[in-house]
C-alpha cells in the first residue's frame, strides 16, 4: 500500500512583513524634509542698509500680501482681522517673551492699514521683538 503525500501547505509570514514596512515607514520619515514655505506671493521692499538675523534664533514669521491677506509661519488664516492675528500669534509664540523675534513680511504693494493691524496684534499679545523684512534693491545698469 502507497503512503499518500501530502503537499506542504504554503503560508505567508505576516511578521516578518510587518517588519519591513515598519523599517521603511521609519526610514522614510527621518530622510524626508520638510520645505518651509509661505502659502502666499510676496514682493519685498527694498532696503540699502540693515542687518540680519541671527539664524539660530527661533523667529516667527508674520506675513501680509498685497491683498491684506495674513499668515502666521506659512499657514494662511481665514480672518483678516486683528483678533484673528493675535489668536494665532498666541497660538504660536511665547507672548511676553522679550527673545521671542517676530519677522514681519509685508508685500511693497500691501495697504500700509494691513502693516498697522498687523503691528497693533502683535503689542496686543505682548509681542514687541519685530523684525522687518526686505530685500536688497537690484540694480538696472546696463554696460554699454
Amino acid at each position: 500500500m502507497k503512503r499518500l503525500r501530502s503537499k506542504p501547505e504554503v503560508t505567508l509570514e505576516l511578521v516578518p512583513l510587518i517588519d519591513v514596512v515598519f523599517l521603511l515607514l521609519i526610514f522614510f520619515m527621518v530622510t524626508t524634509t520638510f520645505v518651509s514655505e509661505t502659502k502666499i506671493d510676496l514682493t519685498l521692499p527694498e532696503a540699502v542698509s540693515g542687518e540680519g538675523i541671527d539664524s539660530e534664533i527661533s523667529a516667527i514669521s508674520l506675513n501680509v500680501d498685497k491683498d491684506g491677506r495674513y499668515s502666521v509661519n506659512g499657514v494662511l488664516l481665514d480672518q483678516h482681522d486683528r483678533s484673528a492675528i493675535a489668536e494665532s500669534l498666541l497660538l504660536s509664540t511665547r507672548p511676553g517673551d522679550p527673545n521671542q523675534v517676530i519677522v514681519l513680511s509685508a508685500d511693497s504693494r500691501s495697504e500700509y492699514q494691513s502693516v498697522v493691524t498687523a503691528l497693533d496684534a502683535l503689542s496686543s499679545v505682548g509681542l514687541y521683538n519685530v523684525a522687518m523684512k526686505t530685500v536688497l534693491p537690484t540694480t538696472n545698469q546696463k554696460k554699454d
